[in-house]
C-alpha cells in the first residue's frame, strides 16, 4: 500500500462529562434578570430569554483585595473544569478541544491569575460593564469579566446568544461559586439581538481578524519544523494563520516540505485556486496557496516570497499583524524582525505559546481605549516626535530634574527565562492623552508623569487650566521640553488622543534549546 492510500479512522472525542452535565440541566435560565420567552437551541436544550431587571439595586463597592481573592478562587474552579468546557464547546459549537486548551482557556486562567495578583492595578476609567457573547464569539471573550469586575460600581452584564448560552451559564455558575453572586447579571437573547459593541474589547478585533497571525519563514529557518507547526495551527479567528512570508531562497524547500505533508494527509484543491497559484497544496482541511495571484483568500493560506529583511519589515508595516510567528535560527536576524515589526505578540521558532508570567496575557487581552480627535499645533507635533526618540531613562532624567517630589515608574518591561523559552514584554504609552477635568481628578500627578516617561504626551483641556496645580504642572513640563499643549474642547482634528492612560505592549516568546531538526 502506498503512502497516498493510507487511511486513518476519525478519532471521536470523549464527551461523557458534557453529556452528564446536559442530562442534569434540561433548561438554562439567566441570573439576576427578568426571564420571559423560552426557545430551544440546536442540541435541544431550552434557553430562557431575558432582559435586564428594572430595579434599584444597591451595589456595595467591596475592597479590591476581596475581589482579587474571588478571582483567584475562580481561576482554580476554571482549571478544574477545563475538560467540561472543552467537551461542551465541541458538542455545541464544534470547537476543537486542543485549540481551546492551548489558547482560550489558557488565557482565561492566566488572566484571572494576573487580575488576582498584587501587581494588577487597573484604575476605574470607564471600563465596559457588559460582555457580549455572540454565537460565533471565541471563548476568550469571557476574559473581559475579570478585567472589569475589579472596583466595579455596578453589576456586570454578560449577554449571550442561544448557541453560546450554555457555555456562559457554566462560566457564571462558577463565578457565583467563587463569591460573585449578585454582582453578575446573565441574560440570554436571540441571534442578531446581542450587540457587537463589546466584540473588540480585547486586543484582537474578533470581527475583522479572521485569522490574525502572519508567519515568517527565513532562509535560516528549520523548514520542516515550521511546516509541522503550520499544519497543526488553529484555523479559526482570532488565532488562525492568514498568510506566510517565506524568504526567496527558502521558498522551494518550503514548497517541498508542504508537498511531503500532503502525501501523508492529502486534501482537495479546487480548480479555481490552482489556477490562481503557482502551486496550491492541500493538507487535510487546509490549503496553502503558493505565490497566489490576488490580495486575500478566505479559502486558503497565502504563501508569498520576500527577498531581504528590510523588504520583509516594509511588507509587515503595511499588513500590521497582531500576531507574528518568526522562524529563524539566527538570533540577530530574528531579533531584528521581532523588535522592528509593529506586532503586539511575536513568537520566535514557535507558535501559540502563552507560558510564563501571567501578566504576559495583558498584551493579548488589552481593553480597547476610548479616543477623541483633537487639533494641535505643529510645535506640539515636533516636540512629541522628539520626545518619543529619547530613551525611557533620558525622559525620566528630564522629568526628575524638574519634579523631584514625585515617584516616577520607569519599569517598562519584564524578562522571564526557562529551560525551553524566554518571554520578554515591553510597554510604552499609546500616544497623546486628552486630560479633561474628569480625568485630572481621577489620576494622581505621578500617574501622568509615568505616562510621559513611557513616551506619552498630554493635551490639557483649557477648562482645567484655572487650577493652580494644573497650570503649575503644565508650565513645569513645558519648560523641560515635554510635549504638552493647552487646547479647547475637542471638535475634531487629525490627531487621535486617548481618554484614559492607555499603554501598548509587545511580548516576545522565543523557543530555544530544542533544535527542531534533531
Amino acid at each position: 500500500m502506498s503512502a497516498t492510500e493510507l487511511k486513518f479512522d476519525n478519532m471521536e472525542y470523549n464527551t461523557t462529562l458534557a453529556k452528564d452535565f446536559l442530562d442534569q440541566h434540561s433548561k438554562f435560565v439567566g441570573f439576576n434578570c427578568e426571564n420571559h420567552k423560552t426557545v430551544t437551541n440546536k442540541i435541544g436544550k431550552e434557553i430562557c430569554l431575558g432582559k435586564r431587571k428594572k430595579e434599584n439595586f444597591e451595589f456595595n463597592l467591596e475592597e479590591e483585595k476581596v475581589t482579587k481573592k474571588k478571582l483567584y478562587k475562580l481561576s482554580q474552579l476554571m482549571e478544574r473544569n477545563i475538560e467540561l468546557f472543552c467537551q461542551l464547546e465541541y458538542l455545541i459549537r464544534g470547537k476543537q478541544p486542543d485549540e481551546l486548551k492551548a489558547f482560550d482557556l489558557k488565557l482565561i486562567v492566566q488572566n484571572l491569575l494576573f487580575c488576582s495578583s498584587e501587581k494588577y492595578q487597573y484604575p476605574n476609567d470607564g471600563r465596559p460593564d457588559t460582555v457580549s457573547m455572540k454565537n460565533n464569539s471565541p471563548l476568550v471573550t469571557l476574559t473581559m469579566f475579570a478585567r472589569s469586575i475589579i472596583n466595579a460600581d455596578s453589576r456586570m452584564n454578560i449577554i449571550s446568544e442561544t448557541e453560546s448560552a450554555i457555555i456562559c451559564w457554566l462560566f457564571v455558575d462558577l463565578c457565583r461559586q467563587a463569591g460573585f453572586g449578585d454582582q453578575i447579571c446573565l441574560i440570554f437573547e436571540e441571534h442578531d439581538v446581542v450587540s457587537d459593541r463589546i466584540e473588540c474589547h480585547f486586543g484582537i478585533d474578533v470581527k475583522a481578524a479572521q485569522g490574525s497571525c502572519i508567519v515568517v519563514v527565513t532562509g535560516k529557518a528549520d523548514i520542516d519544523s515550521a511546516v509541522d507547526t503550520l499544519v497543526d495551527a488553529p484555523h479559526r479567528s482570532p488565532w488562525g494563520v492568514r498568510r506566510v512570508l517565506v524568504q526567496e531562497n527558502a521558498l522551494e524547500r518550503f514548497r517541498t516540505a508542504l508537498r511531503g505533508k500532503a502525501r501523508v494527509c492529502p486534501g482537495e484543491v479546487t480548480p479555481a485556486l490552482s489556477q490562481r497559484s503557482t502551486s496550491a497544496v492541500a493538507i487535510c482541511d487546509m490549503t496553502f496557496l503558493v505565490e497566489y495571484a490576488g490580495e486575500d483568500s478566505e479559502e486558503g493560506i497565502i504563501v508569498e516570497a520576500y527577498r531581504t529583511v528590510k523588504e520583509l519589515i516594509s511588507l509587515l508595516s503595511k499588513q500590521r499583524p497582531y500576531l507574528l510567528s518568526v522562524w529563524c535560527d539566527s538570533t540577530s536576524e530574528s531579533n531584528e524582525i521581532a523588535h522592528n515589526v509593529d506586532a503586539n505578540v511575536v513568537w520566535v521558532n514557535t507558535y501559540g505559546v502563552f507560558d510564563g508570567p501571567p501578566q504576559a496575557c495583558e498584551t493579548i487581552l488589552r481593553t480597547a481605549p476610548l479616543v477623541v480627535h483633537i487639533t494641535v499645533s505643529d510645535d506640539f507635533k515636533r516636540a512629541r516626535s522628539a520626545w518619543e526618540k529619547f530613551s525611557i531613562f533620558e525622559r525620566a532624567a528630564r522629568l526628575r530634574d524638574s519634579l523631584h517630589a514625585h515617584k516616577i515608574d520607569t519599569h517598562d518591561s519584564f524578562y522571564y527565562a526557562s529551560k525551553n523559552f524566554t518571554c520578554a514584554r515591553m510597554e510604552k504609552a499609546a500616544g497623546t492623552l486628552f486630560l479633561s477635568e474628569s480625568l485630572y481628578t481621577r489620576y494622581a500627578a505621578s500617574h501622568l508623569l509615568t505616562y510621559m516617561v513611557k513616551g506619552g504626551s498630554i493635551a490639557f483641556s483649557s477648562e482645567i487650566m484655572g487650577d493652580k496645580d494644573v497650570s503649575g504642572l503644565y508650565e513645569t513640563l513645558k519648560n523641560c521640553g515635554a510635549p504638552v499643549e493647552e487646547i479647547d474642547s475637542p471638535e475634531g482634528g487629525d490627531l487621535t488622543a486617548y481618554m484614559s492612560l492607555d499603554y501598548t505592549q509587545k511580548v516576545i516568546w522565543t523557543s530555544y534549546g530544542t533544535t527542531f531538526a534533531n
